[in-house]
């Protein structure tokens, strides 16, 4: 008879620990953080590294490995089990957010059902430089086409387009449950409706803006979508 490995013996603990454990996404170093903590009470040897571990996790429980490769910057995360496109996308970065298109989607403004996850990861705030407005160059901006971020990566048949917006603290910015019974982060109506307004290409072009409006009607608040326009001008002013 075959002698189980330490491994073997400690599985079922194991598995009771990741089920329970609140972050459903992971990073290597969460993994190795909780078999530092957990080592000597699963009786696990000390030569056992964390790619040891992390392998006989994939082998032998519901931990799955996802990959998100971007043109600068390849992400490898790890869930316990299935794991949507949403939760994976903000956990690429903290204090990131769903936002454009997903957010219409999300906040149901639109029939479509977008391919293209778009998550927001903010800047840092940055001091406000006031420039004088320029009606040659209004011109220009509008003659040419709207800058659009390359940086996207597939997962499977979706594609995640993480953008780095402007410091906003968060604002309009809601938890919410998904029908699948998640908890995302993403703007809310009215911060949604200022965004698709100045980022159309996010957002499914001009004409689901305009759909997206329409399907706004008796949803959004006018005061709060105007207090949000002064309070993110009050932001960046000197």
């Amino acid at each position: 008879m075959r002698k189980l490995t330490r491994f073997q013996i400690a599985k079922n603990d194991i598995i009771s620990y990741f089920q329970e454990y609140d972050n459903k996404v992971l990073n290597e170093s969460d993994i190795t953080w909780i078999l530092y903590q957990n080592r000597d009470f699963w009786r696990l040897p000390k030569s056992l590294s964390t790619i040891k571990f992390i392998e006989l996790l994939l082998e032998n429980t519901k931990l799955r490995t996802h990959i998100l490769e971007f043109p600068n910057k390849k992400y490898t995360k790890y869930s316990w089990g299935p794991i949507s496109v949403y939760k994976l996308a903000l956990n690429l970065e903290s204090n990131s957010y769903l936002t454009h298109y997903t957010s219409v989607y999300l906040n149901d403004l639109t029939e479509q059902i977008p391919k293209t996850i778009y998550v927001n990861h903010e800047q840092p705030l940055k001091r406000f430089i006031d420039r004088e407005l320029i009606q040659g160059n209004i011109d220009r901006a509008f003659k040419n086409p709207q800058r659009e971020s390359k940086n996207i990566a597939r997962i499977g048949d979706m594609k995640v387009c993480k953008l780095n917006g402007k410091f906003t603290n968060m604002l309009g910015v809601i938890e919410k449950i998904t029908q699948e019974n998640e908890s995302v982060m993403l703007t809310n109506i009215e911060r949604t409706l200022i965004d698709i307004t100045v980022r159309p290409t996010y957002s499914g072009g001009i004409q689901e803006v305009l759909n997206a409006y329409r399907k706004a009607e008796g949803k959004v608040s006018i005061n709060k979508l105007t207090a949000m326009l002064i309070i993110a001008k009050l932001k960046h002013s000197p």
